[in-house]
């Protein structure tokens, strides 16, 4: 029996049928990360929404991100220059721990980040330094200058050797480079077997 051969209210009883089925058809996702499934009969609207699982505010790094602007080191630096003054802090911190604490493994542990937190402040100092020697330079001629990072490399051991003259540390550090050079010589070397010598 064809549908349109049935009475008017039962047709329009099963349309109502079909549409609540198909409205009510979607089915509970297995995890969050997999698409919203839907039934095909249900139309779709003019306005999209946007993905369910993409609702949260993405953070974002302010030095690659084009709508701040060029990212310049020195700038940056000057900005967020309050965030040395917390690392100092860190570091009293720090030190306050390692005298207080007794146990070896958290006394390594406390010693090795405060070490990384130096390093990290005079590499900050240093890159200042430079950056300031820099643009000295630059003002002197009037017009930029752009050295090669061969010759910056040169100019700062020049001012390493010179400090560690003053200190009178440059012997010690002159043989501590000669044996780790010595040292990577060998390792390049092929490996050479090591064989008996036969006795006369």
């Amino acid at each position: 029996m064809a549908t349109s051969e049935l009475p008017l209210g039962l047709q329009l009883k099963m349309l109502q049928q079909r549409e609540t089925k198909a409205t009510t058809s979607w089915k509970k996702r297995e995890s969050k990360n997999k698409p919203v499934e839907a039934s095909t009969k249900r139309p779709v609207g003019g306005f999209v929404k946007p993905p369910l699982n993409n609702q949260h505010k993405k953070g974002f790094d302010p030095r690659f991100e084009a709508l701040c602007g060029k990212y310049e080191k020195h700038h940056f630096r000057e900005s967020y220059g309050f965030l040395n003054d917390l690392v100092d802090d860190e570091e009293k911190q720090l030190e306050n721990r390692i005298k207080s604490t007794k146990d070896p493994e958290e006394l390594e542990a406390l010693e090795r980040e405060l070490s990384r937190l130096r390093k990290l402040h005079h590499r900050v100092l240093k890159e200042t330094k430079n950056f300031k020697k820099d643009s000295k330079l630059r003002q002197v001629n009037g017009k930029q200058i752009f050295i090669s990072q061969r010759k910056a490399k040169e100019e700062s051991l020049k001012e390493k050797y010179e400090s560690l003259k003053k200190e009178g540390k440059l012997k010690e550090f002159i043989e501590k480079r000669r044996k780790r050079q010595a040292s990577k010589d060998r390792r390049l070397l092929p490996f050479r077997r090591r064989t008996k010598v036969p006795s006369k």
